[in-house]
């Protein structure tokens, strides 16, 4: 499937069943949104894609992913719009600020300097 805007696609997300509910699969949603934030200050990245199984659906609806089509391969293409962080997608500076800031405090959580110089960088 080709797309018209720039976008990153989660091809495989899965947590084991003794895991799930542990918010491990959110988490793993934020750090692609960080990553496609990153992508979007290099490459003007607009969008995350993933092809989710029936049972997952309601997970990617919950962190605002939106549904585009169903697949021949029993699976449903969905996408997160990512706002551009250099435009009016942004309501106002102290949204986008505090948005920068979030992402800046999960990276040196978990120790992503790459991402997070990238961040810093739009304060």
């Amino acid at each position: 499937m080709l797309y018209d805007i720039p976008a990153l696609k989660i091809t495989r997300l899965c947590v084991s069943d003794q895991l799930k509910r542990e918010k491990i699969g959110t988490l793993l949603i934020e750090f692609a949104k960080i990553v496609a934030y990153e992508q979007q200050v290099k490459l003007g990245c607009r969008a995350l894609l993933v092809n989710s199984k029936s049972e997952a659906i309601e997970f990617y609806e919950s962190l605002g992913f939106e549904m585009l089509s169903e697949m021949e391969d029993d699976t449903t293409s969905m996408f997160l719009d990512i706002p551009s962080l250099r435009s009016k997608d942004v309501k106002n500076e102290s949204e986008k600020e505090e948005l920068v800031k979030n992402f800046i405090l999960f990276c040196e959580t978990f120790n992503l300097s790459e991402f997070s110089s990238v961040f810093k960088k739009m304060l």
